[in-house]
């Protein structure tokens, strides 16, 4: 559809007042802007105000304006460091600060329609009452995400105007207020420079924004979301880094919102409370390979949070993240290990934790350097017959320095089915590093007298099985040995297997098929409740570690 011929100026016809609507602005403009007004014709706004036409283009019919403000004319305060008013009259003191006195601290926001014009003008404070003296008591307040007050001074942040690089319109950010003032309450608003030269001051009226449930105990403010995975970089927060080909696992990744409580909630990125944009359709393929993902997080009826980008009940808040992929590197592809074993003189079981990584070169005890990630269970070693899904972390350079500092989360679960000294059991453990694969069922070390020398022991692990493969499947398998992915079908199959016994410094090393018999010639004592340590390798030109599992030994 072409666009409508302009009107075209007209000398003859006088002055006249022109609704900023019906202004021709190129091509481009509504079907309603098609007249080309005169130079000194007024042009009005209802959103901005009065404007003067100072000069019209000939050849393009396009209007050059300039704002124009009745407080001029009285003389005072120039138009660089005023606060505009609605109207063509002196500022308007029906402006409002809205103030939410229902979380804490309280929140502070001024009329939209307010907005400062001028370079100069840097921050305000808001007083309470008009004394705005040395003797003026100051109730403004930026808090840090800490919920720290580190100013009383708000900044102002430009305004942003469609179609123009503004350089100099401001209007004063969100921010909060240190104590509660009655609804209708004047306040005062004083403009500074950023040599703190008092610019403007106004009164306005507080309005208390609490609205309805005003006494909603369970009201929860959200002061921030973030991604949770040991994918992130160490350097950029924002930046997840995954090695080029490693199929992105929704395990790796967790969503973590805090209050204004401080306290936090650490979530799935299921798709119901947090989804995170673009992952889906990313692949490593190559070093390099970059996308751009948003973390969104879908607010419950109880929780509040600016930046909303919907009214109820669909409202969510956003966080922007980037995803790249960076050279593989086998040692930063790794798994924790659990190995269950009992405290004698606590009377409970604890965990072990055994450092693998897909170099498959060593294996190291973590134990020392395990954390439980905040918000989510602490493993409880007497609670019986249910289970414990736990999260935990490492940093990867405590454990060995050989490592960057990485910090590696992992997801696992665990039922206690008895105490490892009752001889009476037939299980102890149950583990699982994945849903539906369980490691323990029926899982026991059975031990007697060395039939061929009384003084010694002898030791089975078989668990009455006899194939090798069977017993692999049994043992090895339901533990998820580390493979990479694409490059591997599955974990390589152990060819040998080292048995421990931690109480002891006794260690035999045996192959698979040894695995099934009995072990003879034990020289330490072996009793009820101890654990027996299995860590699996493949021998080639050298070792390869693989898994580890323990086992606890019946009778």
């Amino acid at each position: 559809m072409p666009a409508p011929v302009p009107v075209l100026p007209d000398q003859g016809r006088g002055f006249r007042y022109w609704s900023n609507k019906e202004i021709y602005v190129g091509a481009l403009g509504l079907p309603t802007q098609q007249f080309v007004p005169n130079v000194d014709d007024a042009v009005w706004d209802w959103d901005t105000g009065l404007y003067r036409v100072i000069a019209v283009d000939t050849i393009t019919h396009l209007s050059t304006l300039e704002p124009h403000s009745f407080t001029d004319l009285n003389g005072g305060i120039l138009p660089e460091d005023v606060l505009l008013s609605t109207g063509p009259n002196h500022v308007s003191e029906s402006y409002r600060v809205y103030i939410n006195t229902s979380v804490t601290p309280h929140t502070l926001a001024f009329d939209s329609r307010l907005y400062l014009r001028g370079s100069a003008a840097h921050h305000v404070k808001l007083f309470k009452g008009t004394d705005t003296s040395g003797t003026g008591h100051v109730i403004s307040g930026v808090f840090n995400i800490s919920n720290v007050l580190i100013s009383e001074d708000i900044p102002l942040e430009l305004c942003v105007t469609p179609d123009v690089i503004n350089l100099t319109v401001k209007t004063p950010v969100v921010a909060n207020v240190i104590e509660p003032v009655a609804d209708g309450d004047v306040v005062t608003c004083v403009v500074y420079s950023s040599t703190g030269i008092v610019l403007s001051k106004f009164r306005m009226l507080a309005a208390i924004t609490n609205f309805v449930h005003t006494n909603d105990t369970g009201k929860r403010y959200i002061v921030g979301i973030e991604l949770v995975s040991p994918y992130l970089s160490v350097t950029d927060t924002h930046l997840l880094e995954y090695p080029v080909n490693l199929t992105v696992q929704s395990a790796s990744l967790l969503g973590k919102v805090t209050y204004d409580d401080g306290s936090t909630a650490t979530l799935p990125i299921d798709g119901t409370r947090f989804a995170l944009l673009g992952i889906d359709r990313y692949v490593a393929a190559q070093a390099g390979n970059s996308a751009e993902l948003i973390l969104v997080y879908n607010l419950q009826p109880n929780e509040y949070a600016y930046g909303v980008s919907a009214p109820l009940p669909d409202r969510s808040i956003a966080q922007e993240y980037r995803v790249t992929a960076i050279q593989a590197d086998g040692a930063y592809t790794v798994k924790l290990f659990v190995v269950p074993k009992w405290d004698v003189g606590m009377n409970r079981w604890r965990l072990d934790y055994l450092l693998y990584d897909l170099d498959r070169a060593t294996l190291t005890d973590a134990t020392p350097y395990i954390e439980t990630v905040s918000n989510t269970p602490v493993f409880n070693g007497t609670l019986l017959d249910a289970w414990q899904h736990l999260t935990v972390a490492v940093n990867l350079n405590a454990v060995d320095s050989g490592y960057l500092t990485y910090r590696y989360v992992q997801l696992f679960s665990i039922q206690l089915k008895a105490g490892a000294t009752n001889t009476g059991a037939t299980q102890y453990t149950l583990l699982s590093y994945k849903p539906d694969v369980v490691l323990g069922s029926e899982l026991h070390a059975n031990s007697a007298v060395d039939l061929d020398n009384p003084i010694y022991k002898r030791l089975n692990i078989s668990q009455g099985i006899v194939n090798p493969a069977d017993w692999l499947d049994r043992v090895y398998w339901p533990s998820l040995p580390l493979f990479s992915e694409g490059l591997e079908v599955n974990a390589p199959v152990p060819t040998h297997v080292r048995v421990k016994l931690p109480s002891s410094s006794w260690v035999r090393e045996l192959t698979i098929a040894q695995a099934v018999e009995w072990i003879n010639s034990i020289t330490v004592p072996i009793n009820p409740g101890n654990l027996v340590r299995l860590e699996f390798i493949r021998r080639e030109s050298t070792d390869l570690e693989l898994a580890a599992i323990g086992m606890n030994v019946r009778v």
